[in-house]
């Protein structure tokens, strides 16, 4: 489950560590779950790598059947970019297994880096 609080939006100059870190400590819990959130997650960094890393993008059949990315969603999407890298790829080719833990938080700017001045 995502917390999703409301803040202006910022760039990582801007973020308040100290209170990130005391509202983070008030809301974490030790839990673990199957499945769950896709983002952000860590990986290392040689499996990243031999995985092919995600897929551009949405995945879709090809006309003969087989899977391709990085098409605009002018057609079905057979699934998401991340459902497909984490079930399909992670899962089966290298027997890893999709986890979110409830006690590690980690404070998201999203698209920041559009905003980033620095």
């Amino acid at each position: 489950m995502a917390l999703k609080i409301q803040l202006r939006r910022q760039t990582p100059i801007e973020i308040d560590i100290k209170s990130w870190i005391t509202y983070a400590n008030t809301v974490k819990e030790p839990l673990i779950l199957s499945n769950g959130l896709y983002m952000p997650c860590v990986f290392e960094t040689k499996r990243f790598i031999e995985s092919n890393m995600y897929p551009h993008g949405n995945v879709f059949r090809s006309d003969d059947n087989g899977l391709e990315a990085g098409h605009p969603n002018d057609r079905p999407v057979y699934k998401s970019g991340d459902d497909y890298y984490f079930n399909n790829v992670l899962k089966y080719k290298f027997n890893m297994k999709h986890i979110t833990v409830f006690d590690s938080l980690v404070y998201h700017i999203q698209e920041g880096e559009k905003n980033d001045k620095t």
